[in-house]
């Protein structure tokens, strides 16, 4: 299985850290490092580099999309979530971070399947597991909500 992890540009009316620093998707390496062996798994920071969300989707065809947002990344979260269910409608799409914990329901929208509340890396392995085995029924994993596709 092949498990991409998206760590998003700040939308663009963003202003502040940025123009000072990059800091490292250490919320993502993490998560990466979480299912490190398990499955054949790439990280795309946008912030460094954009142009490799396209093709990364290209080359990879995942499986399984995560995307981290803070407040700043919320839009562009969105937006690299449409363009990878435009590519592969069946890939599964989870959303995390801090904004996701704080606020879920700004991700009630038909692009996410599902939301992981708090820390990430127990709940996205056993989603994971279960995507791996072929399963679709996700409630029983802690830490997590499931958007309801009409964007409630």
């Amino acid at each position: 299985m092949r498990v991409l992890l998206v760590n998003p540009p700040c939308d663009t009316r963003t202003i502040g850290l940025k123009f000072i620093a990059r800091v490292e998707p250490l919320g993502l390496e993490l998560i990466g490092a979480g299912i490190k062996g398990l499955y054949d798994t790439r990280l795309v920071d946008m912030e460094v580099a954009p142009e490799d969300l396209s093709s990364t989707l290209n080359k990879f065809k995942p499986d399984i999309v995560g995307v981290t947002s803070e407040i700043v990344h919320r839009n562009m979260a969105l937006k690299v979530l449409e363009s990878v269910k435009k590519r592969y409608p069946k890939c599964l799409t989870v959303v995390g971070g801090h904004h996701a914990t704080l606020r879920p329901e700004d991700f009630g929208n038909p692009l996410v399947d599902l939301i992981v509340i708090g820390e990430g890396v127990d709940t996205f392995r056993e989603i994971c597991s279960i995507q791996n085995q072929g399963g679709t029924d996700f409630t029983s994993v802690r830490g997590l909500a499931i958007p309801n596709k009409s964007g409630g």
